[in-house]
């Protein structure tokens, strides 16, 4: 579909006169099922005034016949149906025969509903028919070569009389000339066939109003998602730091009561390996720290790095503390 234009039914009949087209009869019926509601001839110099209903499942059936300068069938031949109260048509391609003759069928279900709608009055129809033709014009392509060849011989003739003469003989020379077949655009015939077509059970359609297309619009207001609900960083601490003390003090228990640590031994263990036991006791506490310390914000990168300086230290430590225990074990105490 696309817009109507008005001056276009004002063209109609100047076109048709000037066109190289012609239509020699044209009929328009409605069929419904086998019955043919209504069948009327049209021309060019006449076209249909009576109404025509449609009613709903049947369709517009046209049949025309066409001549033309060089062929009766043209390169297009369409059937314009157009409202002018929307400001819209459409169009439908006829089936052509080379002897001229054309049909072409609408069914009502395939006009678009905006046509049926209550919205619109009575729809039109029109026939275009179009196409190229060929005209006769002298070739003059070798009179032009031989200009161009006679120009450079006149240039050689500064060096030799002989092939001046030459020259000017080619130059008197009566060019060939021969029939040579251009493309044109040949007028199209357009006819108007009918301005009372009416459909018989219209679908309805709400009269709303045009949405306003350019102006200033309402300002819009935008609604955030909230931002989702944390626990109280006060309250997760306090709870981190339960959970840690209670696993610690139960580990502590358990080495206490279950595998039977003695107190007393505390003291030749530092004194047989004190820097051991007290750096690997140390590196425990700073790894302890350098997570404590990520969780509060300190990036990864800088946990990486503090991890990367102590556990070397704490594994070296740890290995001589363990070095310590196991040779008291392996010594009965």
């Amino acid at each position: 579909m696309k817009l109507f234009n008005t001056s276009y039914l004002l063209a109609l009949p100047v076109l048709a006169t000037a066109s190289q087209w012609k239509l020699t009869s044209g009929e328009l019926a409605v069929v419904s099922g086998k019955s043919t509601e209504f069948k009327q001839s049209f021309s060019a110099e006449k076209s249909i005034d009576d109404l025509i209903l449609v009613p709903k499942g049947s369709s517009i059936d046209l049949s025309i016949e066409t001549e033309g300068v060089n062929s009766n069938r043209a390169h297009q031949t369409v059937a314009i149906l157009s409202s002018k109260e929307l400001g819209l048509d459409i169009s439908y391609p006829f089936s052509m025969r080379v002897s001229g003759k054309g049909k072409l069928s609408i069914p009502l279900k395939s006009i678009p509903e905006l046509f049926l709608s209550d919205r619109v009055g009575k729809l039109s129809l029109e026939l275009a028919v179009g196409g190229f033709g060929y005209t006769e014009q002298e070739d003059t392509s070798e009179e032009e070569d031989e200009d161009v060849e006679s120009e450079t011989e006149e240039e050689e003739d500064e060096e030799s009389e002989t092939e001046g003469e030459e020259a000017e003989n080619a130059k008197s020379a009566t060019p060939k000339r021969t029939p040579k077949q251009i493309t044109k655009n040949i007028e199209p015939l357009l006819i108007k066939i009918t301005d009372n077509i009416s459909i018989a059970n219209k679908l309805h359609y709400p009269r709303e109003a045009s949405p306003k297309r350019f102006g200033i619009k309402p300002e819009i207001h935008h609604i955030f998602r909230p931002d989702p609900r944390q626990v109280n960083a006060a309250f997760a601490s306090l709870l981190i730091l339960v959970g840690i003390t209670s696993t610690v003090l139960f580990l502590a228990g358990a080495w206490i009561f279950f595998v039977g640590v003695d107190l007393a031994d505390l003291a030749p263990a530092f004194k047989a390996s004190g820097p051991a036991h007290a750096a690997f006791l140390l590196s425990i506490g700073a790894i302890e720290y350098t997570f404590f310390q990520y969780y509060k914000g300190v990036s990864i990168f800088d946990t990486i790095k503090s991890l990367a300086i102590i556990a070397p230290a704490s594994v070296y430590f740890g290995s001589r503390a363990l070095r310590e225990v196991k040779a008291r074990r392996l010594a009965g105490k």
